[in-house]
């Protein structure tokens, strides 16, 4: 963690807001991946326990994922950046350049978006944790899902920024379309997932003490 957030906070160009959201996604992953360990090793009667078990695969499962993208995010814009290094002296370098940037604006498009499909995922299986969990830790579940919505937004804002200098204008705009019905989809679940919190809460004087 010391190593990445050093990295993150030096003048190199990566890990930048792509390699941060999806380090942020993974936290998210994995508190969901603690709430359901911590409700699976409870003996409360009140806490239904169908589903559990595929909920902390699946969000182990988006942990890896979300882990992989950070890397992935790097890679993608290294690539642009090595296409912005490529020489121009001619017509011929010059055209192979530019393709090689509209290459790299793409792989930086691409990861992005990917980012943004695991963190509606990740917020489908917060508002599943958060009916699922033991109420010691709907919050975890809930900050979860704050995290997951923050990695969501950053990951809109990058495919805005990266598909506006993308020549494929139909590409471009097909991406912004997905990441935003993703955005769309994502911060509604997000809401309801603080709503349900709220609403469970209320059964908290009825729990056994910790």
């Amino acid at each position: 963690m010391q190593s990445f957030m050093d990295r993150l906070a030096s003048a190199s160009p990566t890990p930048g807001g792509g390699g941060a959201a999806a380090a942020i996604g993974a936290m998210g992953a994995a508190l969901l991946s603690m709430a359901a360990a911590v409700t699976l090793g409870r003996e409360l009667d009140a806490v239904p326990r169908s589903g559990l078990q595929e909920q902390w695969t699946a969000s182990e499962a988006l942990r890896a994922r979300f882990t992989a993208l950070v890397d992935d995010d790097a890679r993608a814009f290294n690539q642009f950046l090595a296409a912005c290094r490529m020489p121009r002296r001619d017509d011929r370098q010059a055209e192979a350049r530019a393709a090689a940037m509209q290459a790299g604006l793409w792989a930086a498009t691409r990861v992005p978006l990917d980012c943004a499909q695991a963190s509606v995922e990740g917020i489908r299986l917060a508002k599943l944790s958060v009916e699922g969990s033991n109420l010691n830790v709907i919050g975890d579940a809930g900050a979860a899902a704050l995290a997951l919505q923050a990695a969501l937004r950053i990951c809109a804002l990058n495919v805005a920024v990266n598909s506006s200098s993308l020549h494929d204008a139909v590409s471009a705009g097909l991406a912004r379309q997905t990441v935003q019905a993703l955005l769309d989809e994502g911060l509604a679940l997000a809401e309801r997932v603080q709503q349900r919190i709220s609403e469970r809460r209320t059964d908290r004087l009825q729990e056994k003490p910790c």
